[in-house]
């Protein structure tokens, strides 16, 4: 974007999150990796959650674990057409009510979050107890 002032251009430029992180990030900023910068010493971030619009897998956000992430599940039925949607609210105007539903579906993709959190026994827990916790999850999982 360009602003004329007196007989010069100003320029103008709108940069999302995306483009201010490592492409893992997806736009998610790294808290702990800031708190050293500003503070000069060890972090004291205790857990980083993703969140993000986009489903984590489909867009490979993959600077968090599994039980650290924020997100809609992908559409089974129809994933090219969920993105697209996605793709449009972030990039183009949309009505009052897209943004309410993308609102409320965020809503709903924290509540499911917070449920699983709970069913797993994280709720609160600290971040070495968690740790711990999610490795004998993955131990005791049939699939590994």
């Amino acid at each position: 974007f360009a602003r004329k002032k007196d007989n010069g251009w100003l320029p103008r430029v709108a940069v999302d999150g995306y483009f201010s992180v490592d492409r893992d990030r997806f736009g998610c900023p790294d808290i702990e990796s800031m708190e050293h910068a500003r503070m000069g010493e060890g972090s004291k971030t205790d857990r980083t959650v993703t969140v993000s619009v986009f489903p984590h897998d489909v867009i490979s956000l993959s600077a968090s674990e599994k039980h650290d992430q924020i997100s809609p599940l992908v559409d089974e039925e129809d994933a090219t057409g969920q993105m697209s949607n996605l793709l449009r609210l972030a990039t183009q105007c949309a009505t009052r009510e897209d943004y309410y539903q993308l609102y409320e579906d965020g809503w709903k993709d924290a509540e499911r979050w917070v449920k699983e959190e709970e069913e797993r026994g994280y709720w609160g827990a600290n971040t070495s107890e968690r740790r711990r916790l999610y490795g004998k999850s993955l131990e005791s999982d049939p699939r590994n």
